[in-house]
């Protein structure tokens, strides 16, 4: 890994940035999917040190990390704690887990006044893999970037994802995965069936466009507000 920062790109400026890796594959981790397992796998579970310190969370949170770096073969690569990880456990646990990456020395950008999307779309040109538990990122995935997404019903599989693949399986391009998303995911029984969004955008395009033209739709999306 380099020891030079990485200069901060203008659109979003990530408030505290270790070292960037550099290399032929480098991969960007958006850590909130290992922080949530970590968080549900070791609750009310703790590893306590002789002095009565817990590093349960940091012991799991590596070993996670770990793991995923072997089965992917992450020889570079750099961790996103943003936004979501803050809210999924403690400030401590955060904290503790930046303290095990810097004793490694292992690259990460922490910010958490940002949401990881975000942060991530501030580096693509710099990185050839997302890793993620998202399928907001879907959107992402193009020629040179590919999105592996890790499935959340199994810790140990996942799929790679590039813009020929989201056209295949959804049928639709990487720019209309959040539309497709809120029409489909909406948490109540007026979310549409896949074949459903993927019709409304081939008819309207984005959201807003869908929403104006709601009298000539035979069906109804949930509520704008609530995607």
């Amino acid at each position: 890994m380099a020891n030079r920062l990485l200069r901060r790109p203008k659109p979003h400026q990530v408030r505290e940035l270790s070292r960037i890796a550099r290399h032929e594959n480098r991969f960007l981790v958006d850590t909130a999917f290992i922080v949530e397992r970590t968080h549900k796998t070791f609750l009310g579970t703790p590893l306590l040190t002789p002095e009565g310190r817990d590093h349960t969370f940091t012991f799991g949170f590596a070993r996670d990390f770990l793991r995923l770096r072997r089965k992917l073969g992450i020889r570079a690569g750099t961790l996103v704690i943003g936004r979501e990880a803050h809210s999924l456990t403690t400030d401590q646990n955060i904290e503790n887990v930046i303290t095990f990456l810097q004793e490694l020395k292992i690259s990460y950008i922490h910010d958490p006044a940002n949401a990881g999307l975000k942060m991530v779309g501030s580096l693509l040109s710099q990185f050839s893999h997302i890793v993620t538990g998202d399928k907001r990122f879907l959107q992402l995935p193009r020629d040179d970037l590919t999105v592996v997404l890790v499935r959340h019903s199994s810790r140990d599989q996942c799929d790679w994802v590039s813009s020929d693949t989201v056209r295949t399986m959804m049928g639709i391009a990487p720019g209309d995965v959040p539309t497709y998303l809120a029409l489909t995911e909406a948490s109540n029984a007026q979310a549409l069936t896949s074949r459903q969004a993927v019709r409304l955008i081939e008819l309207y395009g984005d959201l807003d466009s869908i929403y104006e033209n709601l009298a000539k739709v035979g069906i109804r999306p949930a509520p704008k507000e609530a995607c």
